[in-house]
Formats: structure tokens, C-alpha cells, sequence
């Protein structure tokens, strides 16, 4: 048993699960939350509040590097649903849903987050003064994806009301608005 205790010892140490998970409370934390729905906010591509099959299949695509069959589809939908019914509408899995599945990988010891190398070399926090941050071709198309999707009147302007929505739906990316530089 001295291996396991070292195993388990150096996997506390490498990979910490209380800045994500609260097991006194069995919840996931308030950022680790917020962290989340911005992965679910991105996966859900036609905004319905829901990841429909194709689009829970990207996720996970994306973080595992494969998809799951229908079979599988299926059964986590059953596992979400008999936990928790709000969980699953018949669109896909809601936002709670996906939340739970987190907290069931955290529990049940799946959940290995990992970061390579490669990305976090092109992570730069403290730039050079003549330097800036830049979003990326894949981050416009996100935001122009977002922004068609609630210029209802295809107008190309958001009235407030469709700015409020927006805003809301992408409060993970924490959209400030500063109208003395507008102006």
C-alpha cells in the first residue's frame, strides 16, 4: 500500500483539486463555476442553453480527443437525467447538467485538468509597454458568431435589449463598457 499512499500523495501535490472543489460542501467552487460556463457558453454553438449531441461531441472531441458513440451520448444523458432531471431538456444537456457531470468526474476521480507546455508558452502576462493582446481568429469568429446571433433585425447594431442579452450570455468575458473612449 506504500505506492498508493505516494501515488495519491503526488497526485494531491501535482494536480490540487480545492481551487476547483469544495468536498466539505460537495460543490464546485464559485470560479471553477464561472470557468465552466464559459467552456459551456463556447460549446454551445446555436445558443439554445442546451448541448445538443453534435455539440457535447465536440467538447468532447476537443478535451479528450474523442468522441463518444450514441450509445454513450445516450447513456450520459440517463446518468445526468436520473440525478438531476433539469439537467438534460430535450435539446441536450443544460448548463446544470453539464456543471453536475464536472462534479461526477471531480467524485468519481476523473477529472485530470492539464495544461501543455506548448500553451502555456504563448501565454505572455507581463507584455513589453509596445506590445498588446490580440484575440485570435478563432476568438473573432466567436464573437462574430454571438453578435449574428442577437442582431435579430440583421441590422449589424445591437439595440440594448440585444446588448443586454449578449452581454449576459458572454458575462465571461466580462464586457465593460467605456463610453468617454467611445466618444
Amino acid at each position: 500500500m506504500v505506492a498508493d499512499v505516494f501515488f495519491y500523495a503526488l497526485k494531491s501535490v501535482l494536480y490540487p483539486l480545492q481551487p476547483l472543489y469544495d468536498r466539505l460542501e460537495k460543490r464546485l467552487r464559485p470560479l471553477c463555476v464561472r470557468a465552466l460556463k464559459r467552456v459551456f457558453v463556447m460549446c454551445d454553438k446555436d445558443g439554445d442553453g442546451a448541448l445538443c449531441d453534435p455539440e457535447l461531441n465536440g467538447f468532447q472531441l476537443t478535451c479528450f480527443g474523442m468522441a463518444l458513440d450514441e450509445g454513450e451520448l445516450q447513456n450520459v444523458k440517463q446518468i445526468v437525467a436520473s440525478k438531476m432531471p433539469a439537467g438534460v431538456t430535450s435539446s441536450g444537456i443544460t448548463l446544470e447538467g453539464f456543471l453536475f457531470l464536472h462534479v461526477l468526474f471531480i467524485e468519481r476521480g476523473s477529472d485530470n485538468l492539464l495544461l501543455s507546455d506548448d500553451v502555456l508558452d504563448r501565454v505572455a502576462f507581463n507584455l513589453p509597454i509596445d506590445q498588446v493582446w490580440e484575440l485570435s481568429e478563432a476568438g473573432r469568429d466567436f464573437l462574430r458568431h454571438q453578435f449574428a446571433l442577437y442582431d435579430e433585425d440583421g441590422d449589424g447594431l445591437l439595440s440594448w435589449q440585444q446588448l443586454d442579452a449578449i452581454a449576459h450570455r458572454l458575462d465571461a468575458f466580462l464586457l465593460k463598457w467605456d463610453f468617454e473612449v467611445l466618444t
